[in-house]
């Protein structure tokens, strides 16, 4: 388990949590519209976990969406990059 948290750079760490976040958030911000705003009324007594929990969905998603861009960098490059 060291060894995966030795590989996590501080770049890495922001570079998958801001773009995380601003998908989290607009999730959230979505949900709000969604299903009103008793649904944080009812949670507002959980700010720490909820925050915990927004960091950590917001860290995953951003990594989710990191692998996406490179496996679609790389289906374009491959397509019509290289057969030029």
């Amino acid at each position: 388990m060291s060894s995966i948290i030795e590989k996590i750079t501080l770049y890495d760490f922001f570079g998958y949590l801001i773009p995380g976040s601003l998908f989290t958030s607009l999730l959230c911000f979505r949900g709000i519209q969604e299903f009103g705003n008793s649904i944080a009324e009812e949670l507002s007594e959980y700010k720490s976990e909820l925050l915990l929990l927004f960091f950590l969905w917001a860290f995953l998603f951003g990594l989710l969406l990191s692998e996406a861009a490179r496996i679609i960098a790389d289906f374009i490059e491959r397509r019509w990059l290289t057969n030029r």
